[in-house]
């Protein structure tokens, strides 16, 4: 006996051997999910940026600070050289006067070390790409795409009755296992 053909929610195309039961609202969508991290990505950077904020006046062995066009750097630490040497040479640099004295992450060289240096990418990296929602200096067009993320992360959170065709299925766990591996599970 033949099953009949039956429509699935996710795909929209007609098909048989249907599953019929609770399913995700939506199955991961690559896209999206490239867009889920750039944002977990510049969260983390602007996170690892506000830990290295110091004061001008109260620099010690390690300095860090973040500096014009959102770019954090770390002057290196140096024996037998001076708090105020290296508050002048930061200085100097800031008004032009002076090469870069020290090592600084842009954004992408921040995005480059969280996927090659496994320990900083433990220390910094986390998903908390909602949390820029928040943020009063977002455009049109990023707080738009944050809004379709939110949205898109609810469906995909949601549970619901429906039903799915065998294709989908596989396609949502491939998905899963890309995007949320169970190896990375506490």
């Amino acid at each position: 006996m033949e099953s009949k053909l039956e429509t699935c929610h996710h795909c929209g195309e007609q098909k048989q051997d249907c599953y019929h039961g609770y399913i995700a609202m939506t199955i991961p969508i690559p896209e999206a999910e490239a867009k889920k991290e750039k944002w977990n990505l510049i969260d983390a950077y602007e996170n690892w940026c506000k830990q290295f904020e110091v004061d001008p006046n109260n620099f010690d062995g390690q300095e860090l600070a973040k500096g014009h066009n959102d770019q954090c750097w770390s002057y290196p630490l140096l024996e037998n050289t001076s708090k105020e040497y290296k508050r002048g040479q930061i200085n100097a640099y800031l008004e032009g006067r002076a090469e870069k004295p020290f090592f600084y992450l842009t954004q992408d060289g921040f995005n480059k070390k969280i996927k090659t240096d496994q320990e900083f990418s433990k220390q910094w990296y986390t998903k908390t790409w909602w949390e820029q929602l928040e943020r009063t200096d977002l455009n049109e067009q990023e707080f738009k795409e944050l809004d379709d993320l939110a949205t898109y992360d609810q469906l995909l959170n949601t549970v619901g009755r429906g039903i799915q065709c065998n294709d989908c299925g596989r396609k949502e766990a491939e998905l899963y296992e890309i995007y949320y591996p169970r190896s990375l599970e506490s």
